[in-house]
């Protein structure tokens, strides 16, 4: 059976592209595109304004995003890994997460709003003997036991300070959408990409280590109901005491 823990790990990942949604800017990482570069160069002040600019329309941008996903966690192999994000403004976030492992398939969410923070498994699984769930109900818990998400909102001021810098900046075509992308060295010299559209909507990421996302829908279509918690809430268990 798919250990959960490979799983959350595989989800942190991801939360680190997402969970700066209610930063004023913020920067990321970019992505596979769907067509070839129509225009680049060097990153200069001007291209740090726009990338700016970007990133605060991201923070404020609601959307509903459709994405696959690329790479692995350092101890867990994964296919047909996909994401959804719903975002509303900097107030709710909501991330869908699917997965398999050796024909397995394993899926759960985040949800972020001012009342709740909660991630969900559409199936407990191993965890239903734990907590009395019956095999194949969904089950959601308080906190991510991960210990939370990266934070991507002083990329843009290392940037500034001249710790980093814009290499390469293109345009591409992601989703159906013409997408901003930038290529970012950091004060360590990791590379990294980011791909935005104009309204804000994140499009694509590439982590320095070949992980990253790419949008194949994307829309600013979202519902209150997508930030309700679909499950019951219970105390998430105690897996050092089973081990």
């Amino acid at each position: 059976m798919m250990t959960i823990r490979g799983l959350f790990a595989l989800a942190v990942m991801i939360a680190g592209l997402t969970f700066f949604a209610a930063c004023d800017d913020g920067g990321g990482n970019g992505g596979n595109a769907t067509s070839t570069a129509t225009d680049g160069g060097s990153g200069g002040d001007g291209d740090t304004q726009d990338l700016s600019a970007l990133a605060a329309a991201f923070a404020d941008a609601t959307f509903r995003g459709e994405y696959t996903l690329t790479g692995s966690t350092d101890d867990e192999e994964f296919t047909n890994a996909m994401l959804v994000i719903y975002k509303d403004g900097t107030d709710r976030l909501r991330f869908d997460l699917s997965a398999e492992q050796d024909g397995e398939a394993t899926e759960l969410l985040f949800i972020e709003t001012a009342d709740v923070s909660a991630f969900c498994l559409r199936n407990a699984g191993e965890f239903g003997l734990l907590l009395g769930v019956p095999e194949g109900d969904g089950v959601c818990f308080n906190d991510d036991p991960s210990g939370g998400a990266g934070d991507y909102s002083e990329i843009i001021e290392d940037i500034e300070r001249g710790e980093g810098e814009i290499v390469e900046r293109t345009e591409r075509e992601i989703a159906g959408q013409q997408a901003d992308c930038y290529r970012i060295s950091d004060a360590e010299g990791s590379v990294s990409d980011v791909c935005f559209s104009e309204e804000g909507y994140l499009l694509a990421t590439t982590e320095s280590d070949g992980s990253g996302l790419e949008a194949t829908t994307v829309s600013g279509d979202v519902g209150d109901e997508d930030f309700d918690l679909p499950y019951e809430v219970r105390e998430f268990p105690d897996l050092d005491a089973e081990e």
